[in-house]
């Protein structure tokens, strides 16, 4: 898991996309946390790609924080199955995210 997904993390060039910053990554993590809290981010990050704007807002960082925790993020104006993706990606439940098949 990489555990600190974002778009500063994210490097695109012309020859495709490149994860960085594996700084905080864990092979075997503690429980709870598995692999749908990086499906999460990666639905935040995709959010972004796809609307140039972040899925939760706020004014402070304790606000942001708490949109994220209770707060459905703005509706995203995409096509719908990438929307559909995104808004997997983005349920609060991790077990309603995609997860280990």
């Amino acid at each position: 898991m990489h555990r600190d997904l974002k778009p500063a993390n994210v490097l695109v060039n012309e020859t495709g996309a490149k994860l960085l910053d594996f700084g905080l990554a864990q092979i075997d993590a503690p429980t709870p946390v598995d692999a749908r809290s990086d499906v999460f981010s990666f639905g935040a990050v995709l959010y972004e790609v796809l609307s140039g704007r972040r899925a939760f807002a706020g004014d402070t960082p304790l606000a942001i924080m708490s949109a994220v925790v209770n707060d459905a993020p703005s509706p995203l104006e995409a096509p719908a199955p990438p929307a559909r993706i995104v808004g997997r990606c983005l349920a609060k439940q991790p077990r309603d995210r995609y997860g280990p098949l």
